[in-house]
């Protein structure tokens, strides 16, 4: 999505700009998730596992939806706007 809406010439800037905001969401995330889980539960028996594991679980959980959810609202792009912004691709 983000390599289309570039200029040709930009595309290897948008592509390394999508790939660190990707890494530094997963890093986010992962922070995030282990802080629920410290702050709910520990390692020390398996029900004070279980304790912080549930509420991490279900945080990831409602992230994932609210992302697809977010997904499924993208407008699709149709063929000939691709075709405007970048002429060296062929229309079908």
């Amino acid at each position: 999505m983000v390599t289309s809406a570039v200029r040709t010439d930009e595309a290897g800037q948008a592509s390394g700009a999508t790939n660190a905001i990707r890494e530094i969401g997963g890093v986010l995330g992962i922070a995030l998730l282990a802080a629920v889980f410290s702050a709910r539960g520990s390692y020390a028996t398996p029900s004070a596992f279980v304790d912080g594991f549930v509420p991490a679980l279900t945080i990831g959980a409602i992230t994932v939806v609210i992302g697809a959810a977010a997904a499924l609202l993208i407008p699709p792009r149709h063929r000939a706007t691709v075709t405007a912004l970048n002429p060296t691709v062929e229309a079908a």
